[in-house]
């Protein structure tokens, strides 16, 4: 038999299964009565914004340390699903261009800045709270109890890794966003 009879009839190489970035993402799971109001981080300095849940809003607290977290009164949260806009063309990785794909994790590293002034944060689930490890040495400001502001002015998102979810760099500029779902499983 030919390789060409071969292909034709299905004897031939098997086809790998699709990678996890070619996969198309499931549709976004609509917000729920038990879930936590979304955190939005965005640049220009680093602001992180609480949302309003189908239960309010809740509030930034100091923890000390360089730590905040989100101090709600409703069911904890077990994981994010994690939006992003305004990312930089990937061909390797659709997923991060894809504004409607949910990465779905329970902590994320984000560098913000460039070259020697770059810095990372990190947002993760301790205690059914969403809570933030900023840079060292870095004061948190708030602008409001849901409003908490870091970093200097100009200073951009500039990437958010997500572990075994792979990494994520942003256009360079300002606008862009990460919107973080808390949920419960």
């Amino acid at each position: 038999m030919s390789a060409v009879s071969l292909l034709t009839s299905g004897c031939g190489t098997p086809t790998p299964p699709p990678r996890a970035e070619d996969r198309k993402p499931e549709p976004p799971r609509p917000p729920s009565s038990t879930d936590r109001p979304p955190v939005v981080v965005s640049d220009g300095s680093i602001d992180m914004y609480i949302d309003w849940g189908p239960n309010g809003r809740g509030e930034w607290k100091d923890r000390g340390s360089a730590k905040w977290f989100h101090d709600y009164q409703g069911p904890p949260t077990d994981h994010f699903d994690v939006y992003l806009q305004n990312t930089k063309k990937d061909l390797t990785r659709p997923n991060c261009m894809n504004p409607d794909h949910p990465f779905v994790v329970t902590d994320m590293t984000i560098k913000y800045g460039l070259g020697p002034v770059a810095k990372i944060f990190k947002i993760y689930v301790d205690g059914g709270n969403l809570e933030a490890q900023l840079p060292a040495g870095t004061q948190g400001k708030l602008e409001a109890k849901t409003w908490l502001r870091f970093g200097l002015p100009g200073q951009n998102l500039h990437s958010v890794d997500f572990g075994p979810e792979g990494a994520c760099e942003f256009g360079g500029g300002p606008r862009s966003i990460i919107t973080i779902r808390q949920r419960q499983k």
